[in-house]
């Protein structure tokens, strides 16, 4: 095994939020402390040789808003610490026994979480996915609890993503409600259905095996990145910068700059050498690149946990096309409605001399104690000057609304 290395380099920032509630974990970066607020780089780690315990890396996305989000991720690596320092390295560690380790962790972290917000309830609501990738030479473990993602590009390949999120919008996917090229973007794509802290059930996290190949590079990412850049555009970064895991990190991190952060990102990027085998060709087919949206009926289809919601570019461009329908079809219909009013002279004791509208006038006929309903400021009838009935209405012109 100690043929094999890896070139690392990850980022986390609090990009498109106020604060940064996401938590990164290398195991080969000893003293690494995440600084909350701030950009966080860390420095290229090139040709790290894996000893018997390989390398550990995760991403944890915290979520709760200001229910401490970025405990929760920072008890997920915490506890990710705190197994790999437990590891006995005179143990043989088969790829098998650490996907159990990983399982273990993760369910560990789980608890941890919930025995922080039993103590504190004023953070209740607060959780984390969690996302790690564990080389082992020619042999890696992929284990993951959210929508926290992990991908492989290889020039053999392409880009694959070796997780399948815990989402609302995958779970569509799977049930052939949407095409899986119409989950990007979608506006349920924050719904997941599993995380950890999951005041209703224990986080179960997947886990995978998975080979390793010659000129492998494996991206780990927070949705901040996942779901700002499509995997076309990932992929696309990942041919640019010929694999390499600084380059390529840098690209991702430029690319999503101009695109618009909207969320706290993660990104970390593990090019890996001396791997042997090389991977077998795979025939990518091509996507199309207009989604269009399904809305599922079923009443089945109802989320378990939801996050904070993002709101997508397309929503904001709809709000304001339809803020100027509305405005126009008001201004078409008022001169129509001014000119149905019907004038009448003005009352001795009323001191305004704006018009009532017609369907508001009670019928003229009905002269013996005509009840006349006005907004403020209109008039009455003028037949009815001993003893009207008077409903005033108040019109107030709009009521203010208070406002990731």
């Amino acid at each position: 095994m100690s043929r094999v290395s890896v070139d690392v380099v990850a980022v986390c920032d609090k990009a498109g939020r106020k604060a940064n509630q996401d938590n990164i974990y290398l195991s080969c970066r000893e003293s690494m402390q995440i600084v909350h607020d701030e950009y966080v780089e860390i420095p290229l780690v090139q040709g790290l040789s894996l000893s018997d315990a390989g390398a550990l890396l995760a991403v944890a996305d915290g979520m709760g808003g200001m229910n401490a989000g970025e405990v929760a991720s920072q008890i997920v690596v915490d506890t990710l610490g705190k197994e790999m320092n437990a590891l006995s390295l005179s143990d043989s560690l088969t790829s098998q026994n650490a996907a159990d380790i990983a399982r273990k962790t993760i369910m560990d972290a789980d608890a941890a979480i919930k025995c922080y917000v039993s103590q504190h309830p004023e953070v209740s609501g607060t959780g984390s996915t969690v996302v790690l990738l564990w080389l082992l030479g020619e042999k890696a473990v992929v284990a993951w609890c959210g929508d926290s993602r992990c991908y492989r590009y290889n020039p053999r390949r392409g880009l694959e993503q070796l997780t399948k999120d815990h989402s609302y919008v995958q779970r569509l996917v799977d049930d052939g409600i949407i095409r899986p090229e119409e989950s990007f973007g979608h506006p349920d794509s924050n719904i997941i259905t599993r995380c950890l802290s999951d005041d209703k059930e224990m986080a179960v996290p997947d886990v995978e095996v998975v080979d390793v190949y010659n000129g492998d590079t494996f991206l780990l990412c927070s949705d901040g990145l996942c779901g700002l850049l499509s995997d076309e555009m990932i992929e696309g970064l990942f041919q640019a910068a010929e694999g390499n895991a600084l380059d390529a990190l840098q690209l991702f991190w430029h690319r999503g700059q101009a695109e618009g952060w909207s969320d706290n990102v993660s990104i970390i990027t593990a090019q890996v050498h001396g791997v042997e085998t090389e991977a077998p060709l795979r025939q990518i087919p091509l996507r199309p690149k207009v989604p269009s949206y399904s809305t599922p009926t079923d009443s089945s289809y109802v989320p378990a946990n939801e996050t904070h919601r993002r709101i997508l570019p397309w929503k904001k461009i709809l709000t304001v096309f339809v803020a100027i329908l509305l405005l126009l079809v008001v201004l078409f219909l008022r001169p129509q409605t001014r000119s149905a009013h019907k004038m009448t002279p003005q009352h001795p004791s009323t001191q305004v001399t704006k018009t009532a509208p017609a369907h508001k006038l009670q019928n003229e006929g009905n002269l013996g104690n005509p009840s006349i309903v006005t907004t403020a400021g209109e008039l009455q009838d003028e037949s009815n000057l001993e003893s009207p009935q008077v409903t005033t209405e108040s019109a107030s012109p709009f009521t203010p609304s208070a406002s990731m």
